[in-house]
């Protein structure tokens, strides 16, 4: 007599079960690691932006900044004042040099960060995302009068690296 040997449907339902109950906890794992990879990414493109307006308006001797809108928010653009008056939200006056948009939402004290033709800034602020769940090594940006720094937001404030 010949002996089957073989799985029987049991077994194979629970193998099946440990993969899909594994397969749940590593999705999760993957999507937390996306999304900080996308904060880390788009604070890199805030921090370089903020740097090239405060580059633009030394050379070019004009007021430039970042203009976010709105204290919460997923877009910002970063103008130059074509009038000289110094205000990079009057109706005509201003250039769009970029337009950026982002996938999460980011948190900022003011609706706007202008450099003066000096490179100086009065509109002191942190930017840091809206959800600080999964924040990577560099989450927030700190804006000085004459610095800009990167940091990791710890505490509910932004601690420079």
């Amino acid at each position: 007599m010949k002996h089957l040997y073989g799985l029987t449907l049991l077994e194979v339902l629970v193998v099946l079960a440990l993969i899909v109950v594994l397969s749940g906890f590593s999705l999760n794992w993957v999507r937390g690691m996306v999304k900080k990879h996308r904060i880390a990414t788009e604070i890199q493109l805030l921090f370089s932006a903020l740097n090239e307006a405060r580059y633009l308006a030394f050379t070019r001797k004009t007021t430039c900044g970042l203009v976010i809108g709105n204290n919460t928010f997923d877009s910002a653009e970063v103008r130059c004042d074509t009038d000289y008056d110094g205000d990079l939200q009057d109706q005509n006056g201003f250039q769009v040099l970029e337009d950026l948009q982002f996938r999460e939402r980011y948190i900022s004290g003011r609706t706007e960060v202008a450099f003066s033709k000096e490179g100086f800034t009065s509109d002191t602020t942190t930017i840091r995302p809206q959800d600080t769940n999964i924040l990577p090594e560099y989450s927030c940006i700190l804006v000085s009068n004459t610095r800009i720094k990167m940091g990791r937001w710890e505490g509910g404030q932004c601690n420079p690296r």
